[in-house]
């Protein structure tokens, strides 16, 4: 399989990378969604150099999401904390959300928004439409 980036590009995007981590496992997971939402694309051509910005950045993304960070480390009196965010899907990381800003044709946030429209909160102002058919009669007393 061609892949449009490489480890060493992946790695300069990182904080911190951990080597015990293959990160071709995530260069393989971004290779996949930029072909399916990118390269697949019917409304939009995307250049060479695009794609592998793009892969570049879903692969950190997916690098980011798979290692176990701790929230808070101390030693004696020195103290550190981490930065943290609950979300999901490209939203959960700095580079997931920038593969969307990079893809100016909307295709991944597109794509990150119809895996959340699974299950919207109500109080986030989505409302699920339900709608009835009878498909009873009716009798002669005017009931159902």
């Amino acid at each position: 399989m061609a892949y449009r980036t490489t480890p060493d590009v992946v790695i300069k995007l990182l904080e911190e990378y951990d080597p015990a981590m293959d990160m071709m496992q995530c260069i393989e997971a971004g290779n996949s969604v930029t072909t399916q939402q990118c390269v697949n694309s019917l409304t939009y051509t995307y250049t060479d150099i695009l794609l592998e910005l793009i892969e570049r950045y879903l692969s950190a993304h997916f690098y980011e999401i798979n290692i176990a960070r701790q929230k808070f480390r101390a030693a004696g009196k020195v103290q550190d904390s981490m930065e943290s965010k609950v979300d999901l899907h490209l939203n959960l990381t700095r580079y997931g959300q920038m593969a969307m800003v990079i893809d100016g044709a909307g295709n991944l946030a597109a794509w990150n928004n119809a895996l959340d429209d699974v299950k919207k909160p109500v109080d986030a102002g989505y409302r699920p439409k339900v709608a009835f058919t009878w498909l009873g009669t009716d009798d002669e007393r005017g009931g159902y």
